[in-house]
């Protein structure tokens, strides 16, 4: 992989490329929403009216449950971005996660 960045291929060396399909046509990706909403008005007299309102939402995490899901292995600002080839992309890049996000 590191010759292929490189743009150096040679089939003296033993380069070859590879591609990878996905294993299933449909990947099951679960997640939830749920809101909530109350509210309540009260007239203390003709001129004052007092409402009071409430609104909780709850997110779940979106799971794939055939770990389709990859991410960078660190923060953005902290992968090497030079051209020398540092680092691997087999190190720079999780694959195989059930979880779009980490937290």
């Amino acid at each position: 992989m590191t010759d292929f960045y490189n743009g150096v291929l040679t089939k003296a060396q033993g380069d070859f490329i590879s591609q990878s399909f996905a294993n299933a046509k449909e990947q099951p990706i679960s997640y939830y929403s749920l809101g909530l909403y109350i509210q309540d008005e009260w007239r203390a007299t003709n001129k004052l009216k007092l409402t009071l309102a409430m609104r909780a939402d709850r997110n779940s995490r979106e799971i794939c449950h055939h770990n389709c899901f990859s991410r960078l292995a660190n923060p953005f600002g902290s992968i090497p971005h030079d051209s020398n080839g540092t680092l691997p992309y087999n190190l720079a890049v999780v694959t195989g996660l059930n979880q779009a996000f980490p937290n």
